[in-house]
């Protein structure tokens, strides 16, 4: 949700109504589900807590939690924001259930679900995306060597995908060159500061993603 008042992660309703106001449009949101199969918009709480738990806690600095049902009814109230997943733990099969779940919370907005931006971290995870509708979907190569990028470049080109990230230490300009030669985006993370942005535009990244700087 981007970060407020210097900090990060925490994933709030406060982090979305400031960042909004900044002039943001996407918001990244960590989803996880918790021991009783309630999915909230957290980076780091404890599963083993129930949806009760969750919502009576504060996270660091005192900003208000949110589940897949309060991020629906934001996504209703802003019609032109986007929200980017981000699935935190876990295997192909959890995965698709949670991106399941997220569809089944955004029903009652016909709009909603076409401004989801579905970040995947494997070939299966694009392809669980697509066979569930998914229109927008991110290959993020995090979580891979980086000598495997150049097959996720190949990947997500071939498979309709048209939005490729990876961590700003791993970016290359050969990385990004066989992506505009894909005619494929490049986002990086975790961007800060203006002269970082200037040195990776400079490099051919068109995307950032970034907790602090102004949009």
């Amino acid at each position: 949700m981007g970060g407020i008042n210097g900090q990060d992660y925490t994933n709030s309703l406060e982090a979305w109504e400031l960042n909004y106001k900044r002039g943001y449009r996407v918001f990244e949101v960590d989803l996880r589900v918790l021991d009783d199969a309630t999915l909230v918009c957290s980076h780091s709480q404890p599963d083993e807590l129930t949806v009760g738990e969750y919502e009576a806690t504060r996270t660091v600095g005192g900003y208000t939690p949110l589940t897949v049902t309060n991020l629906a009814e934001l996504m209703a109230r802003y019609p032109d924001a986007w929200v980017m997943t981000d699935v935190k733990p876990g295997g192909l099969r959890e995965h698709e259930k949670i991106l399941r779940t997220l569809q089944s919370a955004l029903s009652g907005d016909p709009t909603s679900k076409s401004r989801i931006i579905v970040q995947t971290y494997s070939e299966g995870d694009c392809m669980v995306a697509h066979k569930l509708g998914f229109e927008n979907i991110v290959y993020t190569l995090y979580r891979q060597k980086p000598q495997d990028f150049p097959r996720g470049i190949a990947f997500a080109a071939k498979n309709n995908i048209r939005f490729v990230a990876m961590p700003k230490e791993t970016v290359t300009r050969e990385l990004v060159r066989q992506a505009e030669l894909r005619h494929l985006w490049v986002g990086v993370h975790t961007v800060n500061t203006e002269a970082e942005r200037a040195d990776y535009e400079k490099l051919g990244v068109t995307h950032f993603y970034s907790d602090f700087l102004r949009p």
